[in-house]
C-alpha cells in the first residue's frame, strides 16, 4: 500500500510535502527519498513527531483540523490511514484544501469496507461495521474540496505466522483478549489467511 501511496505523490513531482498523521516517520522517511521532495512530518502526537524528528525529518505537532501551515504551502500532502479518525471530517478536508496551492495533490490512504473480511468473520469482530470514512463512502467529502477525485483500490494477502500476530493486530482495533482469539481459531494449528483490501483516494485542489 505504501509503494502506491508514494507513488502517487511522486507522479506530481511536488517540491513540498506533508504527511499528515505520520506516526513514527517511517513512511514519510521513503516519501521524502523516494519523491525526491522536501517532505515535512506531522503528528497530533508529540512523542510521534519526536521519533519522526529522529530520522532527520522535519517534523511539527500539530492538529489536522488545525494546521500551523500558511495558505498554499504545500504541492502535495499526504494523509495515510489518519483521517477517519478525525471528529470533523470536513474541517479538516477543508484545512487540507487550505495548505494546498491551486493545482495541488491530496493522497489519503483508506480501508475498504470489507478489509481482512475473511479474520473478522472466523473471530466475530468487525472494526469497520459503522465505518465513518472508508473507500465506499470517502469520495462524496472529498469532493466538497477536491477535483477531480480518483479512486484506486489495492488489494494483498495477508499471512499471519502465529497467533500472537493475530493477537497484535487485534489489539490495534480495541479490547480483543486471548481467550475471546482461542475460541474464536479453535483447534486450528495456524492463523488464516486473509486479503488487505485498501483504496488510494487522488484528489486535486481546483
Amino acid at each position: 500500500m505504501e509503494d502506491v501511496a508514494i507513488a502517487a505523490v511522486a507522479e506530481a513531482a511536488p517540491e513540498r510535502v506533508v504527511d499528515v498523521g505520520c506516526g513514527t516517520g517511517d513512511v514519510t522517511e521513503r516519501l521524502a527519498r523516494e519523491a525526491e521532495a522536501q517532505v515535512v512530518a506531522l503528528d497530533l502526537s508529540p512523542r510521534m513527531a519526536e521519533l519522526a524528528a529522529a530520522r532527520g525529518l522535519p517534523a511539527v505537532t500539530g492538529d489536522i483540523e488545525r494546521l500551523p501551515f500558511p495558505d498554499g504551502s504545500f504541492d502535495a500532502v499526504l494523509a495515510n490511514r489518519v483521517l477517519y479518525h478525525l471528529p470533523d471530517l470536513d474541517a479538516g478536508l477543508a484545512e487540507l484544501a487550505r495548505i494546498l496551492r491551486p493545482g495541488g495533490r491530496l493522497v489519503v490512504v483508506v480501508y475498504r469496507a470489507d478489509h481482512l473480511a475473511e479474520l473478522w468473520e472466523i473471530v466475530g469482530h468487525q472494526p469497520l461495521a459503522n465505518p465513518t470514512f472508508v473507500a465506499e463512502n470517502g469520495e462524496a467529502p472529498l469532493a466538497r474540496h477536491f477535483e477531480p477525485v480518483e479512486r484506486r483500490d489495492v488489494t494483498g494477502t495477508a499471512r499471519f505466522r502465529s497467533r500472537a500476530g493475530v493477537g497484535r493486530l487485534l489489539e490495534a482495533y480495541g479490547d480483543f483478549s486471548d481467550v475471546d482469539l482461542a475460541a474464536a481459531l479453535g483447534d486450528r494449528a495456524a492463523p488464516p489467511v486473509a486479503t488487505y483490501r485498501q483504496c488510494v483516494f487522488v484528489a486535486s485542489r481546483p
